[in-house]
């Protein structure tokens, strides 16, 4: 299922100067999908190295 999501700019405190909608991105890997809108800058979600996650050495 793919929502999308909702972005807002301000120029001041008070009004949003802008809103839009941008879609989820569709990359997936056999398990896992890409948390962030499409069009997204840099590489997706799951290729992130999750630093919780790393052994120690």
């Amino acid at each position: 299922m793919s929502s999308g999501s909702v972005w807002t700019t301000w120029n001041d405190a008070r009004h949003p100067a802008e809103i839009s909608t941008r879609p989820d991105c569709l990359a997936r890997t056999t398990d896992e999908i890409c948390c962030a809108f499409a069009g997204h800058p840099g590489g997706h979600t799951y290729e992130v190295t999750d630093p919780w996650h790393l052994e120690s050495r």
